[in-house]
C-alpha cells in the first residue's frame, strides 16, 4: 500500500514523500517530474477541505491572535 506524505506551507508545497516505497522519507518527491498529477490533485483536495473548513491559510501569528494563544519567549504556543 502506498501512503504518500505531503507538507506545505504558505509558499507552496515542499515536501513529497511516498512512504510505500521509501518509509526513511529520502527521496523528497515535491516538484520532480512524473509526479505533478499527483501534487496537483492533493493541491486541489487541500484547497476543497480549506474551503469546506472555512480555514483561510493563514500565517501562523494570524491564528494564534485570532484564538487567543500565548506564546513563550521563542514564539511558541506552549504544549501542556
Amino acid at each position: 500500500m502506498t501512503v504518500i506524505f505531503s507538507v506545505r506551507d504558505l509558499n507552496g508545497p515542499w515536501l513529497l514523500y511516498d512512504n510505500g516505497t521509501d518509509p526513511n522519507q529520502l527521496a523528497n518527491l515535491v516538484n520532480k517530474s512524473g509526479h505533478a498529477a499527483l501534487q496537483a490533485r492533493l493541491e486541489a483536495d487541500l484547497q476543497k477541505l480549506l474551503v469546506k473548513t472555512g480555514d483561510d491559510f493563514l500565517p501562523g501569528p494570524t491564528y494564534i491572535k485570532r484564538w487567543g494563544y500565548t506564546v513563550d519567549k521563542s514564539g511558541t504556543v506552549p504544549i501542556h
